[in-house]
Parts: C-alpha cells; structure tokens; sequence
C-alpha cells in the first residue's frame, strides 16, 4: 500500500465514525421518548391513541413542578417504572412509591431483566421483591454466544383467551410473592409476568422488553397492553426523570450547537494532527550502517580513506615492496607501472600481484 493511502486511512475510518453517529439516534432503553429497539416510544403513542391520559414524569419521585411547563399532577393513577434507568435514585423518592401504593394507586414495574443493579435492586427490595436466576451465563464459544443472544421466550397466559407474548430472553426475574396473581409463565412455569397488593395499592410486573419497540409489534403483547389498559385505567404517568428528562435539560438543549461546535473543533484538530504526522519532516535522512568490530570492515574503512586522498600510486609502490620482501623471486610488474596514478592503475597492479603469487604457490 502507497504511503499516501496509509497517511488518508485515520482519516477516512474518522470520517466514517462520525457520520454513523451522527445518524444514530441515542435513545435510553424503557424510554417512552425513544425510538431504539428498546424504548417504548410506540407503547406510549399506541395509549394516547387509545385515549389514555399520559404524563411524562420530568422530576424526582414525589418532587413538586419546578417550572409552568411541567404540568404532571402529583402520583398519580398508574405509576410505571421501566428498568433500566439511567439516573439514580434517593431516600426520598423511595418512600415517595410507598405514598403511592398508601393511596391506592397501581405501580407497573417494568424489570430489565439483566444482571441487577443498585437502582433496580433498591427498587426491587421497596417493593418487598427478590431477583433469581432465570437464565445460565452466556457461553464463551462465538457461534453459542451469538445465538444466546438472538435467543427469545414464548410466555403462555394463565387466563383463558389470552395469547401468549414473547420476549427476548433474559438472566434474572423477581421472585413472585405468595400472594401473587400470575398472568404469565415462561415454558419451565416460572411465573414471569403477575401482579400483588401492596399497601393499599397493587403492583404489575413484567418484563420491559414486552412493550419495547422491537416486540410491541407481536400480536400477543399489543393485546397485553390493551388488556393492562382496560384493567388499570387510563390515567398514566411514566417516570422519564430516571431516564434523564427534566426540566432543566430544556434550557440546556439550547446549547447544544455550542457542543457540537466544540466537538466539531476536536475533530478537525484530531484529523490535522493526523495528516501533520503522516508527513514527512525533511528530507529523509540515510543514517550510515554502524561500523563492526572484524577486521574486514576496518581495512575497508582505511582503504576507503586512501582511495579519497588519492594514495593509488604511494599504494602501488608499497604493494609491489611488500610482495618482493616476501618473494624476492615473485614476478611483480616494472617500475614505471607501479608509480602508475589511478585507482584504474592500482587495480592493475594488485590483479597481476596476486596472480602471481596463486602461480607461485601452484
């Protein structure tokens, strides 16, 4: 691959990162306000089709509207709470779900399903509930793993005339108190969906992935929600605070180009530091090989500093010297050939030399 392509690569594959998120909505899962796969975007239209009175709740459990714009009545009729969240939750809003049920009110809990945690689990343990394993860990080999995730239930009703719904497979489930009624069952008979008293109120559990985007489209749980809307009423209030709304995040949307300009500046310089690197600084610098310790290299230096003084006749003359003091019967050319100039010359001189002395030991 040409350096040119290698220099561009970084920035082509950055280029392709941002646009496929500029495209991407970010959408949080059980979230009423988003279209991903596991929000609940069209369970909500589908209630205010079906005539249900919903508010969006943008503040801490039992919090008072900060702003006119929030115009959520108190708890309310039906309370849902999808898992999971987003924000956590504090001492107060904890006992606010108890004040709830105090009133008579119905809480929908929605689980998550996945491995629990602090919010869920404080959640859970508010509402005197307790989560199992439903599901083993996944496997480790790919082909397994992948279709562990692709994996889905079919929960059969308890009701007659009911239909059954499915749901992407989940790893834990809350544990159905004693005084529960079941509504649905996974195919072990593990009670999956069931609603219990609470209070003086009455909590609905069930998975999220139910109602999510992704299966709300399933004949069996567009029933379910048709059926939870004819049994809890029609006044709902969904708790989005946990899912980041608020009021204050209105204000805050109005900076929202200024982010994106300042992301928009961290890629440009990221992109320039790339290319700035990807060049050459100079020409290219040729470092000489490191001279070696044997003898060879060394000769080869020392004849490499004669041949650039121009020592080829001094050389000529002592090579012929040194041959006769060795050999004093050694033909060895003229005199007027060894005080020849040139490295042409000296070659000469040293080629018949050494013929001579290979005749000589033959």
């Amino acid at each position: 691959m040409k350096r040119s392509l290698w220099i561009w690569l970084p920035v082509l594959l950055l280029a392709v990162v941002l646009v496929l998120l500029a495209g991407r909505d970010f959408g949080a899962s059980s979230s009423t306000l988003s279209r991903d796969t596991g929000g609940w975007l069209a369970a909500r239209r589908y209630l205010e089709a079906r005539g249900a009175e919903i508010h969006l709740l943008d503040r801490p459990l039992g919090g008072r509207p900060q702003e006119e714009t929030s115009t959520d009545d108190p708890l309310s009729g039906v309370l849902v709470l999808a898992f999971p969240w987003q924000q956590a939750i504090g001492a107060g809003q904890i006992d606010a779900l108890g004040e709830h049920l105090r009133a008579g009110n119905t809480l929908v809990l929605a689980y998550s399903g996945e491995q629990l945690e602090v919010r869920e689990a404080r959640v859970l343990e508010a509402l005197t509930l307790e989560a199992a394993e439903v599901r083993p860990p996944p496997p480790m080999q790919p082909f397994r793993w992948w279709a562990y995730h692709r994996e889905s239930w079919l929960l059969e009703p308890s009701i007659d005339g009911a239909e059954s719904i499915r749901v992407a497979a989940f790893r834990r489930a809350p544990t159905a108190p004693e005084s529960a009624e079941v509504l649905y069952r996974d195919a072990e008979g593990r009670p999956l969906v069931f609603a219990y008293p609470l209070h003086r109120g009455k909590v609905v559990v069930f998975p999220s992935g139910v109602l999510s985007n992704a299966w709300i489209g399933e004949a069996g749980n567009a029933d379910f929600l048709e059926s939870l809307l004819e049994w809890l009423g029609k006044e709902w209030t969904f708790d989005e605070y946990h899912h980041g709304l608020a009021v204050a995040a209105v204000e805050a949307s109005k900076t929202k180009f200024a982010w994106d300009l300042f992301v928009t500046h961290l890629a440009l310089i990221y992109l320039l530091g790339v290319i700035s690197l990807g060049r050459r600084f100079g020409p290219a610098w040729r470092e000489r090989p490191a001279a070696a310790g044997s003898t060879a290299s060394f000769l080869r230096q020392l004849g490499a500093l004669h041949h650039k003084l121009g020592h080829h006749a001094r050389a000529s003359e002592l090579l012929v010297e040194r041959a006769r003091a060795l050999d004093p019967d050694l033909p060895v050319p003229d005199a007027p050939e060894q005080r020849a100039s040139g490295k042409k010359h000296f070659l000469e001189i040293a080629r018949r030399v050494s013929h001579a002395q290979r005749r000589k030991s033959l």
